[in-house]
């Protein structure tokens, strides 16, 4: 439940971007990886859960409001992504700690769904296990480029599993190169829970990166 500021740059969002907690930096990596995401921003709006109408900023939203009786119940969600066929979610990294004092959270979804807004809560159960550090792991290989016919040795390997270091060894083909045919889906393994590393079996495939999708849309 660490609060750590940090900043980010990535491919799915311009410039550099300032992240709260390191739950929320952790979600960041993981939807920079994950084939369905085309972008992502950061704290995109806040939203008064009394009515589902949505502003700019928290500062908005109180100037809006000024004056009257009525006092908003104000919420800003950590991400917005928008998928590649056309949807568009809020995201927000939730310790269950943090639900244990406030379980309202965990309506949410099902309050903001009736105006419309697709919110989704992940907790430490997942951001917490190796699939973050496979994501960090993975975004090491996103500036490579995959050559076609790096590509189409993978599909014509003979050996259709094999792990990580024989990979390597056996075909000279550099560890960024391996993490770049990973993202591709060339390779696949275990994301979600198996951590990364020299003995990881990896299957090959066809451009198959549904292994990559770890939140259920």
């Amino acid at each position: 439940m660490k609060k750590r500021a940090g900043k980010m740059s990535g491919v799915k969002f311009p410039g550099v971007i300032q992240l709260e907690s390191q739950m929320e930096a952790a979600l960041v990596r993981c939807m920079q990886v994950d084939p369905r995401v085309v972008s992502l921003k950061p704290q995109p709006c806040t939203i008064d859960m009394g009515t589902g109408r949505a502003f700019a900023n928290k500062e908005a939203a109180l100037e809006a409001y000024e004056g009257r009786r009525y006092k908003p119940r104000l919420y800003t969600p950590d991400l917005e992504v928008k998928l590649f066929d056309g949807r568009v979610f809020y995201l927000d990294a939730k310790h269950s700690a943090h639900i244990d004092k406030k379980p309202e959270y965990l309506v949410y979804p099902s309050l903001l769904a009736e105006v419309g807004i697709s919110l989704v809560i992940v907790t430490e159960d997942l951001l917490q296990g190796p699939v973050d550090r496979n994501a960090w792991l993975l975004l090491q290989g996103q500036a490579e480029e995959t050559a076609p016919q790096l590509a189409s040795r993978m599909v014509s390997l003979k050996q259709q599993r094999v792990t990580f270091k024989e990979l390597r060894e056996n075909t000279g083909i550099p560890q960024a190169k391996i993490l770049r045919l990973i993202l591709d889906g060339y390779l696949v393994f275990d994301f979600s829970r198996e951590a990364l590393g020299p003995s990881t079996h990896l299957n090959t495939a066809n451009r198959d990166r549904r292994h990559l999708e770890v939140i259920e849309f």
